[in-house]
């Protein structure tokens, strides 16, 4: 029998489940949340809320009828009303609404959380801390968008070294969420651009932040979705970076703390046909080269253009760094930013192409240093773009 509860006006802790259509997974994540809560915060008021985009499958039954000690709400978009940032939106007024002053947020696919999670991401909500980001375990061929596009790009401009800015499971203070909704949204923070909007608007306004080492990530992968979610991202990386311009020239390198560091784990294997990338990239070259070669500085187009040739077919993190600092260049001042950002996601599946290819014979250990090392070429080659303001 489903507990019933009574309507809560105001809870110390809410944790939000974002979902479109995660009925095989949510049962499971919101039976670990439930037992995290009542382990290790049973003395206090708490609400868990699926955040949907009105799933066609059975998310809405499945969270409902998962047996909890904790009072559940879910939550939806209207019909035809899709995108991540649209459930953290209605999450976030959630959340005002009944003042809670700590918030975590998990996916709804994960299969790798426990309870000790809930405990690992409020603990640094109460020590005061405001916005905090996961570091996992991810296998090396996951997370292509952060390891290639986030991650260095926010490394290398604002100089904050933070592996995940779109890892999906965050917490968060009360005065973090009233910030996040005193700002303007565009279309893509409305959709997949949430996370990164999330990150630069806490690391950029000098909110208190951490990082907690939630050892494995094991969740579906971002592979089937990876073209809609790149462009979104971007168009939302870019937007936040030109409005905080002024942190480019004065940036210091800064790396927050880590709460339960050295987990050692194996990340979950993982294995996807990524060959089309480079059908994408080398297709889409050929169809857009005109407006690629307006957009770059000619060394760099005929770099690209002989890599395009070339047998290994490759875009070395020198030249990606350019690219992607070229782009951001042209997007402040040109008109169609859509158009470019589609542009720009040809030669990204190019770089991904690369990127799997350089740490296929690595471990998960030299793949992460070769991701923080692509990070630091970003940062060196920050002059390149600040010498064109």
């Amino acid at each position: 029998m489903i507990k019933k509860f009574k309507k809560i006006e105001k809870a110390e802790i809410i944790v939000g489940i974002p979902s479109y259509n995660e009925a095989e997974t949510i049962g499971f994540v919101v039976k670990q949340v439930n037992s995290g809560l009542k382990k290790y915060f049973s003395n206090k008021s708490a609400i868990i809320v699926n955040v949907d985009n009105n799933s066609t499958d059975e998310t809405k039954k499945v969270f409902l009828s998962s047996r909890t000690s904790v009072p559940k709400i879910y939550l939806s978009t209207r019909a035809g009303i899709s995108g991540k940032g649209y459930n953290f939106y209605n999450l976030f007024n959630f959340i005002k609404e009944r003042q809670s002053r700590i918030n975590i947020v998990v996916d709804a696919d994960l299969r790798s959380i426990g309870p000790e999670w809930i405990k690992k991401m409020a603990t640094p909500i109460i020590k005061g801390y405001d916005f905090i980001v996961p570091v996992y375990s991810r296998n090396k061929k996951d997370g292509l968008v952060t390891n290639n596009f986030c991650y260095p790009l926010i490394y290398g401009l604002c100089g904050w070294n933070i592996s995940q800015p779109i890892g999906g499971d965050f917490s968060f203070s009360l005065d973090m969420v009233n910030h996040w909704l005193s700002k303007k949204w565009s279309d893509s923070i409305y959709r997949y651009g949430i996370d990164v909007f999330m990150t630069t608007e806490a690391i950029l306004n000098d909110f208190k932040i951490c990082q907690v080492d939630l050892g494995r990530k094991v969740h579906r992968g971002s592979g089937p979705g990876l073209r809609s979610m790149f462009l979104e991202v971007a168009e939302a990386l870019f937007g936040q970076l030109i409005i905080y311009k002024r942190f480019w020239r004065n940036s210091k390198v800064k790396r927050p703390k880590i709460f339960y560091k050295n987990i050692s784990t194996k990340p979950q294997p993982l294995s996807f046909d990524y060959r089309n990338f480079y059908d994408i990239f080398r297709l889409g070259f050929k169809a857009e080269q005109e407006i690629v070669e307006k957009v770059l500085k000619p060394e760099n187009f005929q770099l690209l253009k002989k890599n395009y040739y070339s047998e290994k077919h490759r875009i070395y993190p020198d030249l990606w760094s350019k690219i992607i600092y070229d782009f951001l260049h042209a997007y402040e001042n040109l008109i169609d930013k859509n158009r470019l950002i589609e542009v720009l996601e040809i030669l990204a599946f190019g770089r991904f192409f690369s990127h799997i290819n350089s740490i296929e014979r690595l471990n998960f250990k030299q793949a992460e240093k070769e991701v923080f090392n692509q990070a630091k070429t970003f940062r060196k080659n920050r002059s390149y773009l600040l010498n064109q303001q």
